[in-house]
């Protein structure tokens, strides 16, 4: 995987709402926009130094989530982007879904952290365990799996 890192510049939280008051079904919008991308010379190469910002933003306004942060990018393609500055368009876009999946990956791990420190709904969905009597057409892993 050619992204090397993945830096945080900035890390905010807040909960806009009362610690003792119930929290309100909110919705959650996650935003990552890159704010820059810059060819540079760094030990590991050519690299593309991508700053971004990622905001988790909720409707009712109960809280928000925001990060800004730089990613480094080395692969066989840096070398032919010319200038300092890089245009987004330039970047293939198989190349730049891999470099959005890094980051999301990583915003949306610190954003549900921060989210839980402050008390509010996290970026995304977590998994709900329902527990209850096991459904009798259903076979174990023992059954499934054959030995021998």
């Amino acid at each position: 995987m050619p992204v090397i890192g993945i830096h945080y510049t900035r890390m905010s939280s807040e909960r806009k709402t009362d610690i003792m008051e119930r929290m309100p079904r909110a919705t959650v919008s996650n935003n990552l926009s890159i704010t820059a991308i810059q060819k540079e010379t760094t030990p590991h190469g050519e690299t593309l130094r991508i700053t971004f910002k990622y905001q988790c933003i909720y409707n009712p306004p109960v809280g928000y989530v925001e990060l800004d942060g730089v990613a480094f990018y080395t692969g066989q393609d840096v070398a032919n982007y010319q200038g300092e500055y890089v245009n987004p368009a330039q970047i293939p876009q198989n190349t730049m879904s891999e470099i959005l999946t890094a980051i999301t990956n990583s915003t949306v791990v610190k954003a549900t952290i921060l989210t839980d420190q402050v008390h509010i709904p996290p970026p995304v969905p977590l998994p709900n365990i329902k527990t209850g009597k096991r459904q009798q057409n259903r076979k174990s892993l023992a059954q499934m799996v054959e030995f021998g």
